[in-house]
């Protein structure tokens, strides 16, 4: 049985690293507002404080874990969808 190789186009590819980026910029902002520091954090997610600041970086794009988002969120006391927003994701209308 042979596999078939995926190909993602650029375009693809650019949106998921900006999701990445957007997803740590919300675990960063969640985090100022209930002034926990990296350190505490990353204690609590137990995960060192440089992979968290990598997560939070905004110039690149670190892939996460469900577990590690599911964690934050609790950590963060915010609900999951907070983490999960995104600015290309077509909001809906009433």
């Amino acid at each position: 049985m042979s596999k078939k190789k995926q190909h993602f186009n650029p375009a693809d590819i650019a949106r998921q690293n900006q999701r990445y980026i957007q997803i740590g910029l919300h675990i960063a902002y969640y985090r100022k507002m209930r002034n926990i520091s990296q350190e505490q954090l990353a204690d609590t997610l137990h995960v060192s404080r440089s992979y968290l600041s990598s997560i939070e970086s905004p110039t690149k794009p670190v892939q996460t874990s469900v577990e590690l988002l599911l964690h934050a969120a609790d950590a963060l006391d915010i609900p999951i969808q907070l983490l999960l927003e995104f600015d290309d994701c077509p909001q809906a209308t009433s």
